[in-house]
């Protein structure tokens, strides 16, 4: 679900706002807080496709995901 082109799951659009955060752009903070309701769900979602993933690559990739933004959603919920 992660990487299914056209994607429109909370677990894409994480994973496509943490592109603009790293380039740091301002976009990526509207964009979680457009999934906020979803992102704990995100998160698991992105951990889990690690999991599932053969390339070291895109693990690497998907749980920094969980790791910035698994975090920072903590923050959020409160």
């Amino acid at each position: 679900m992660v990487f299914r082109p056209g994607s429109t799951s909370a677990a894409a659009i994480l994973f496509d706002a943490f592109d603009l955060f790293e380039r740091k752009s301002p976009r990526s903070d509207e964009i979680i807080r457009s999934i906020r309701p979803e992102l704990a769900g995100a998160v698991d979602t992105c951990i889990a496709a690690a999991g599932h993933e053969l390339e070291p690559y895109w693990q690497k990739r998907l749980l920094n995901v969980s790791a910035v933004f698994g975090n920072w959603g903590r923050a959020y919920a409160y």
